[in-house]
Parts: structure tokens; C-alpha cells; sequence
């Protein structure tokens, strides 16, 4: 099943609130067990292959991921607690997407500790990757997810992202997950960037 698809229009970034004394950051050099730790609960089994081999076939590879665009939200000992990552598109890649007249960005594995779910740290790194895009002139945004990541879809739609409807399966699969979290219908696009 293909996976569920979010946009994002320019529009103004909120401001997420984290506990006290906790800042966002770039990945420094080593850290990548560090990612490969909190995504793997949210997206692998972790005994599939070691965190250097998940970290090199997941992020190191793709041409798309720099290092300082792999953000982490950290505790007051500077601890990473969630992660985003902007991903920069190849042209190739932006025809999957709808189009963008303000430039696109698009939003990578977000994740957060599980003891640090509902304390906004997944929220507001996915912010900074908002903002971070717009400071290069990426204003548009856009994501795949999968249907059970209810709570972050929940998120992702606090902070303006609205369903793309790209194959026939979507109207149906959006109209669970609307159920799902009790929430009204919500605007939907169009692969062609008109709503729908």
C-alpha cells in the first residue's frame, strides 16, 4: 500500500513550546546511532541490521540528507530526544509532488523517545524543518507517513500540512484516519495542487 501523502503551503510557522532548557540543534559527527535509536521504534525492527548499516541505507546515501539539515530536539543535557530532517528534492523527485511555485522542501523522518512523546519536542523540531526550509527559499512542504502514525498525523495537521489525494485508495484511507482521531473533515488537494 503506497503511503499517505501531506502538502504544506507557505504560510507562517507556529512557535512550539518544549520544556524548559531544551534547544534544537544539528546532528553533530557520531551521532548517527543516536538518530538510528529514536526513529527505530516509529519506523524498523531494530534487529533488521546494525545502526551504521540502517543510518548509511537510510540517510547517508541519499544525496538529498546533509548532516546539518538532520535536526535534533535535546533535553537540558543536551540529549537528543527527537529528530526531523529536511531532505532537500532532485528535479526527478519534484514531479511526484504537487507543484510548487514557492520552492519545496520535504519532511523527513520525524520521531521522538518515547519518554519524550507529548512534550512538543517532536513538534517543534518539525517546526524548525519549516523554518529552516523557508530560510532557503523552500517555503512549500511536503511528507509521506503511513496511516497507523496517528499521533503525528495529528501534528502534522496542527501545523498546516492537508492530505494529498493521489490514487483512488485516499478519500477512503483519510476518512478512517479522520474518524480515527475525532476530528471534522479536513480541506484535501489535489495531485495538481487544486483542492479538492
Amino acid at each position: 500500500m503506497h503511503q499517505l501523502m501531506m502538502f504544506r503551503k507557505a504560510a507562517p510557522v507556529p512557535q512550539i513550546r518544549m520544556p524548559e532548557g531544551w534547544t534544537i540543534r544539528s546532528m553533530k559527527s557520531g551521532e548517527e546511532t543516536v538518530w538510528v535509536e529514536i526513529c527505530g521504534a516509529e519506523f524498523w525492527k531494530p534487529e533488521e541490521m546494525t545502526a551504521p548499516e540502517r543510518w548509511q541505507k537510510t540517510m547517508g546515501d541519499d544525496p538529498g540528507v546533509l548532516p546539518e539539515h538532520v535536526y535534533f530536539a535535546c533535553d537540558q543535557a543536551d540529549q537528543p530526544m527527537a529528530t526531523a530532517t529536511l531532505r532537500l528534492l532532485n528535479t526527478e523527485q519534484l514531479s511526484h509532488y504537487p507543484p510548487s511555485q514557492a520552492g519545496l522542501a520535504y519532511l523527513h523522518y520525524v520521531a521522538a523517545r518515547p519518554e519524550a512523546r507529548g512534550l512538543g519536542a517532536g513538534s517543534a523540531v518539525t517546526a524548525h524543518v519549516l523554518q529552516s526550509g523557508t530560510m532557503l527559499g523552500l517555503t512549500d512542504c511536503v511528507l509521506t507517513t503511513d496511516d497507523h502514525r496517528l499521533a503525528a498525523i495529528k501534528s502534522y495537521l496542527r501545523l498546516g500540512f492537508i492530505p494529498v489525494l493521489y490514487d483512488e485508495t485516499m478519500p477512503d484511507r483519510w476518512q478512517t484516519i479522520f474518524g480515527s482521531l475525532q476530528i471534522p473533515d479536513c480541506a484535501m488537494m489535489n495531485m495538481d495542487g487544486t483542492l479538492a
